[in-house]
């Protein structure tokens, strides 16, 4: 779709995040864009922590978690294993309750150890690949680099139980690295603090008695909505910055708490110029957040946003 055929938005105001642009011709999209864990681990899966972001905290070795949610046996057990490690580094004292159940992964309010310096915690589990409910993972992964080494670049194209533990621990780096480059350069996303083989912690948006609500949930204050859907359009001009797409934007994916908002969910994230299908995934985010906010009377022609910013971020 050339660009002379679409009036996009342009000048100051909504789309001016100043980055150095590498053009790139603007693929076709069709107007109806949006409508377009058991098994035994691996080693290579039980691996050590990230280095943590912040304060370091002490070891608490040998102690057992504390639950204050009901959990059957099985799921402690699990939490056990997929935390473990994060409480064993001192980052928390007890799991509070279960703030988020997604596609992938259940999101826990944990009770941060004084010595962190924060009061909650968020510790997201990635659930085992069976019990995922997510599809049609070789669109997102296509382009992206999981790793160098022989042996696991061998057990992922035999697709052995090496391989699929080296290819779920490089999907849940994926998500800590990119939240990483994002909150560093000032994007609307949660605190990443440590990541482990099975899941990440962030910092906690909500409080002990319940999760920040998510977009969809919340009805917005008359003088909210204009600002809060030029402002993720500013940070769809963030992520663009930082060579990403988020992949699956929606009111689904972004959580509001004190006239504030976070965006969340990006192991999907893709980079505009390794995968072929960025493009219509940028344009199925906008027109998402157009649809969302049309009922507020904010007025966007999503093909026009998103050939504007990917002609100028991409």
């Amino acid at each position: 779709m050339p660009k002379a055929e679409l009036e996009a938005v342009r000048g100051g105001g909504l789309l001016s995040f100043c980055f150095e642009p590498r053009m790139r011709s603007i693929p076709s999209i069709p107007l109806g864009a949006g409508s377009m864990f058991l098994g035994r681990w691996d080693p290579v899966q039980i691996a050590g922590l990230t280095p943590s972001r912040g304060a370091t905290a002490n070891k608490q070795e040998g102690m057992f978690m504390n639950f204050n949610l009901e959990a059957s046996e099985f799921q402690r057990a699990w939490l056990q294993r997929a935390l473990g490690a994060f409480h064993e580094d001192g980052w928390f004292t007890d799991i509070l309750y279960r703030a988020k159940g997604g596609k992938e992964a259940n999101v826990y309010c944990c009770r941060a150890s004084p010595e962190t310096g924060y009061e909650f915690v968020a510790a997201k589990v990635y659930r085992h690949r069976r019990l995922r409910s997510m599809k049609n993972y070789a669109v997102y992964r296509e382009g992206r680099h999981i790793t160098s080494d022989r042996r696991e670049l061998r057990a992922l194209k035999k697709k052995t139980r090496i391989g699929k533990a080296v290819e779920d621990g490089a999907w849940i780096r994926h998500e800590y690295d990119t939240m990483t480059r994002l909150y560093d350069i000032g994007a609307s996303v949660p605190e990443p603090l440590a990541r482990g083989s099975t899941g990440l912690l962030m910092g906690y948006i909500g409080d002990e008695h319940g999760a920040a609500p998510l977009l969809h949930e919340i009805a917005l204050k008359e003088d909210q909505a204009q600002d809060f859907f030029d402002r993720l359009m500013y940070n769809g001009e963030i992520f663009l910055a930082c060579d990403l797409v988020h992949g699956d934007l929606s009111a689904y994916n972004v959580l509001y708490w004190d006239d504030d908002f976070r965006i969340i969910d990006f192991p999907q994230a893709v980079d505009p110029v390794l995968n072929p299908n960025a493009f219509s995934m940028l344009a199925r985010d906008v027109e998402r957040l157009c649809q969302y906010f049309s009922r507020y009377g904010v007025e966007a022609n999503y093909v026009d946003l998103a050939a504007d910013l990917w002609e100028r971020f991409s």
